[in-house]
């Protein structure tokens, strides 16, 4: 699975009705991230805002929402 070097977001968490319904985030510049691996249920908040530390990660997947990442720290 290929991956890019770590870097920082602020955002906020959304729920996503397509595919059967999913948590993305969108950053502050309008980018969506796909975790690949779920969200703690205290950041399951549909408008949270947060700051994380991500890496774009490179797999197959249905989503066709956002980029997939790699969520190393995630804050409210």
């Amino acid at each position: 699975m290929p991956s890019s070097e770590p870097f920082s977001i602020r955002g906020r968490v959304v729920r996503v009705e397509l595919e059967g319904g999913f948590w993305g985030v969108i950053d502050a510049e309008g980018n969506r991230y796909v975790p690949i691996a779920p969200l703690d249920s205290q950041f399951l908040k549909d408008g949270l805002p947060i700051e994380a530390e991500i890496e774009l990660v490179t797999m197959f997947s249905t989503t066709m929402w956002g980029k997939h990442a790699r969520f190393h720290s995630i804050n409210r």
